[in-house]
């Protein structure tokens, strides 16, 4: 994992002094309680951990047609007294823009992700190890025939590997297709199919799902954003076999003024995604339920509520809050799993 990092760093500091990029960083750092640190249905244990954020944004190819950029974070966690949890997390995205014309756009965007956590197991040997590395490409073309009408077609490819259990592994695709209209200047309704299929590496199991969402987005302040989504999964082994309803709230607000300056004083932000799970098989004791909670996808495979208040006196300064909470209370699992999160942190522009 040591070369891998390596190349990472290298790869980002040879497109920085090629192309003398415009380039913006932000640091973050902050405090926050986990009640459940373990991830477990049961025996759930606590702790306090420091969280540590560097990330870096820069623009290498802009003109009027297209835009190629790089956000590259890297970050860990510091745990109290959990230390085996302790972990280093580095991601990158290099999205690639190009406009073909007045009405076309495409789009093409390569997508790194690398976790890993302290090989040390805690004395009740709870913990499992949750290294992974994640590799996605992805393609879309956008049409916008006039003011009222978008049609997005979009496909991507990907490998998930999670290194203590290669069962956990999978190549994935995925290919959709979104049409948006225009109600008023500034709201939109939206509907889409997507179609998805999954591979397991050392494994039988192949998995494809298909997915129908309808939605209304409001780009106003407050943004407002509602989303259903019917999702059927279709496993080579029966026992995978699931459906579920899933429904996405978004909402954001900027208020108040700093020094009667145009920059809002707060900002809070309101996630939360209600699922109806009809999959027996995610129980603590099953494969699929440690599979679920391991593989840096809570908030897709559970309930999910985020809320998050920043305070920004300054340009370069904000001071967050946020709580966030993943249960499965309306699922078919037959055990209950809750994990609540409480931090407090400060961002700062460089």
């Amino acid at each position: 994992m040591k070369n891998k990092l390596f190349f990472t760093i290298c790869l980002f500091c040879n497109l920085v002094y090629a192309k003398e990029p415009n380039l913006s960083f932000y640091t973050q750092t902050g405090f926050e309680y986990d009640s459940n640190v373990l991830k477990t249905f049961d025996q759930s244990q606590s702790g306090f951990l420091t969280r540590l954020l560097l990330h870096a944004d820069g623009n290498f190819l802009q003109g009027n047609q297209s835009k190629l950029s790089l956000q590259y974070n890297v970050g860990g966690k510091i745990f109290f007294d959990h230390t085996e949890q302790n972990m280093i997390i580095q991601s990158f995205d290099m999205p690639w823009s190009i406009q073909l014309n007045k009405k076309q756009n495409v789009l093409f965007k390569t997508s790194f992700k690398h976790q890993n956590e302290n090989d040390d197991r805690d004395p009740d040997n709870l913990d499992v190890n949750e290294d992974f590395l994640s590799v996605r490409e992805e393609a879309a073309w956008t049409v916008q025939p006039n003011a009222k009408n978008r049609l997005k077609l979009q496909g991507q490819f990907g490998y998930f590997h999670f290194f203590p259990r290669s069962s956990f592994s999978f190549f994935s695709e995925r290919v959709g297709l979104e049409y948006r209209y225009q109600l008023k200047s500034r709201i939109w309704v939206s509907t889409q199919y997507g179609l998805s299929f999954q591979q397991f590496q050392n494994s039988d199991r192949s998995d494809t799902e298909h997915e129908f969402s309808i939605g209304l987005h409001s780009f106003i302040i407050p943004y407002f954003s509602l989303k259903y989504q019917f999702e059927i999964n279709e496993s080579s082994v029966d026992l995978y076999d699931s459906t579920n309803h899933r429904i996405t709230l978004l909402i954001s607000h900027l208020f108040g003024q700093r020094d009667k300056q145009e920059a809002s004083l707060f900002s809070i932000h309101f996630l939360a995604t209600l699922q109806v799970r009809n999959f027996p098989s995610v129980t603590a004791q099953s494969q699929e339920g440690v599979r679920f909670l391991l593989t840096g996808a809570e908030d897709q495979n559970f309930n999910h509520i985020t809320l998050k208040l920043s305070y920004h006196p300054r340009d370069a300064w904000a001071l967050e809050a946020k709580y966030s909470r993943f249960s499965n209370e309306l699922s078919s699992q037959d055990i209950h799993f809750s994990r609540d999160l409480y931090y407090i942190g400060f961002r700062h522009s460089i």
